[in-house]
Order: C-alpha cells, then structure tokens, then sequence
C-alpha cells in the first residue's frame, strides 16, 4: 500500500470482527492508530474526546448498520450534525452484513458516505479506499 493515513475508526457490536479487522490494518501499516467502539455511543464518546484532546477526527470511519440500540443510522445522524462546523470530517464507509437492498439504497442516498462494503474488510477493499480517497496524502 502506497498511500498512508492517520487514523481509522471501526464501529461494531462484534468483538470478533473489531479485532480481527484491527489487525488487517496493523498488518498492512496503513496508518498509526487503529480504533474500535462496540456501541454508538462509545463511538461518540471516543470521537468527542479527540475533537478536545487534538481537534482530530479518524480519516476513515467504518460503520456496521445492525447494532442492539442505537444502530449504525444512529450514529451516521449524530455524527454529521457534531462535525457539521468542523472543518475536518471523517471518511464514513458503511461495512455491514446486511443484504438489504434497501439499506444500500438509503446509504448512497446520504452524501456523508463515502461507501457500502460487505464485511469483512479486505486488504483489497483497505486499499481500494484509501488510494481513491487519500491518494493526495500519500508519504
């Protein structure tokens, strides 16, 4: 992978898939800190605490849409409206297991989102995003 960034963040009930994408990223040396939330509001938490702490947000946020609670929707709304004054705002792709046609529909419907990707991340995907999105930020 040519192209580097800073930060990505993954937003999934599932441990299992948290982790195991962590460790795709760390493995491909794409960026320097890789972030996880298990729910909505961690992730808004999280995202709250680097917009104080470094006025930073990740480059690429990875959302799954089925979540107990709030889901990935959820987060979607809240996160447009808290950055809407932000001069940087973060990469949101969508990668989900959902099937629903409907949900893709909805996803491309919204401008904030960059993309619809069935789990799981691949290398391939990764690198796909960040040299179409990123190609600029290259080291």
């Amino acid at each position: 992978m040519n192209n580097k960034i800073n930060s990505i963040l993954f937003i999934d009930d599932d441990e299992f898939t948290n982790q195991l994408h962590r460790f795709l990223v760390e493995k491909t040396g794409i960026c320097d800190t890789v972030d996880t939330a298990a729910t909505v509001e961690e992730a808004i938490n999280h995202l709250n605490g680097m917009m104080m702490k470094q006025g930073q947000v990740p480059d690429i946020i990875f959302i799954d849409l089925k979540m107990p609670g709030l889901d990935g929707w959820d987060f979607i709304h809240t996160y447009s409206s808290m950055i809407e004054q932000s001069k940087r705002k973060s990469l949101m792709v969508i990668l989900t297991e959902s099937v629903d046609p409907m949900d893709e529909e909805k996803a491309r419907a919204i401008p904030e989102i960059a993309g619809f990707r069935n789990k799981p991340l691949t290398e391939d995907m990764l690198d796909e995003i960040v040299t179409v999105f990123f190609a600029s930020h290259a080291s």
